[in-house]
């Protein structure tokens, strides 16, 4: 494929005249996927706001309390989010939904889980199946196999594969050995800094691949113990630079959680995906007034796409306008799709071509066999650093 900058107009050129005037100027073709397309009930549309809520330990006396949360006050989170219209969604789903290839609930809600304790097995997990969430258990290897962490006991292999098993956790990867900060203080943690597991000075490589055998012997043993490795991860503390980000893209994961407050859009990157700490505050309104407020702070991208017929064709043209494509951003792949009754129908262009033109136009040709009357017409944007966008057109042949 062919790489093209994105540059934004200061005014917006009539968008079917300029489509046709670029119509002789192909590039290459996009990959286009094809199959059927997962379709999950009540669908919405791009512009969904997705909250992650984490938790770590849920005991009822604590000498950790801004990670610990009590049994009352978990069950009350969940029902409130309930109660507020939420939907609980899984990491798959979630998964899903930011490669463009499903639909979620009008009001999502992922629930996370870091480091496995015990708690997690016998508070966390019965409450979560009362009251219909599903989580997403990441899981500190090291500390699982020794069975403790902090002096609190950590759940086994057999309880955390009986949460697995049960659909209502999925599971993943939170380090084996580098869940520490150096002199227990912060701003020293593993991921960041240049010392060895015993403190001695090493270089941004060895650092770099220190984090690679950690994270190949975290996933050895998830996958001996559970059958699979996982494809989703969370940083230790929330901790990562350019090397750290690099040796977890490395290593094969597709889903990255850090700990920076906020939601999360079909814009978001997978590899540095926002999470609220359940444990911060008790008040469940807390949580849904965060939700609101950082919600407004994200921009929805509005349609910006037409579609025309041109020498026997018919020629889709849309282009990108939210402020987080500024600046030059690179553009490496486009995907055009029709949908019908909130179903997948086909691609469209899937026989011609889809391409991507410098002047921040998508020009898509199909000849239209096939189709008759009423369609969604959906376009994804994936831009090189991992974000996407979405536009989407009522169209009709």
């Amino acid at each position: 494929m062919n790489k093209f900058k994105i540059l934004i107009p200061v005014f917006i050129v009539a968008i079917i005249i300029l489509g046709i005037g670029l119509l002789g100027n192909k590039k290459e073709p996009s990959i286009n996927e094809t199959g059927e397309k997962k379709v999950l009930s009540n669908v919405t549309d791009s512009n969904t706001v997705i909250p992650v809520v984490n938790y770590h330990m849920f005991d009822e006396e604590s000498d950790h309390g801004s990670i610990n949360t009590r049994s009352e006050d978990f069950r009350a989170q969940l029902r409130h989010f309930k109660a507020m219209g939420y939907t609980s969604i899984s990491n798959s789903e979630l998964e899903a939904y930011l490669n463009g290839e499903a639909w979620l609930p009008p009001k999502p809600i992922l629930i996370t889980v870091d480091d496995g304790y015990k708690s997690v097995y016998d508070t966390a997990f019965p409450i979560l199946k009362e009251e219909g969430f599903k989580a997403i258990l990441f899981v500190i290897t090291d500390n699982v196999e020794k069975g403790e962490r902090v002096g609190l006991p950590m759940a086994s292999w057999e309880q955390i594969k009986e949460m697995r098993d049960s659909g209502v956790f999925e599971i993943g990867n939170h380090t084996n050995a580098l869940h520490l900060r150096h002199d227990n203080e912060s701003g020293k943690e593993a991921f960041i800094t240049n010392l060895s597991t015993d403190g001695k000075p090493i270089t941004d490589a060895q650092r770099k691949e220190m984090i690679l055998d950690d994270l190949a012997l975290s996933n050895k043993i998830i996958e001996t113990e559970l059958g699979a490795a996982p494809k989703a991860f969370a940083y230790p503390f929330g901790a990562y630079d350019d090397i750290s980000a690099s040796a977890v893209k490395e290593s094969g994961f597709s889903m990255v959680y850090t700990t920076e407050t906020g939601v999360n859009t079909f814009n978001s990157n997978k590899m540095q995906l926002k999470r609220f700490n359940g444990s911060s505050m008790k008040d469940p309104l807390w949580y849904t007034d965060q939700f609101a407020e950082f919600e407004k702070k994200e921009k929805p991208n509005e349609p910006r796409v037409s579609l025309f017929k041109n020498e026997g064709d018919y020629v889709a043209a849309s282009f990108l306008q939210n402020d987080v494509y500024q600046n030059g951003t690179s553009l490496s792949e486009v995907r055009c799709e029709l949908w019908k009754e909130e179903k997948f129908v086909r691609n469209f262009g899937e026989n011609d071509e889809t391409a991507i033109d410098e002047n921040q136009m998508v020009i898509a040709r199909d000849g239209g066999e096939g189709l008759s009357g009423k369609y969604d017409l959906k376009v994804i944007f994936t831009m090189e650093d991992g974000t996407k966008a979405v536009e989407w057109k009522e169209v009709e042949f």
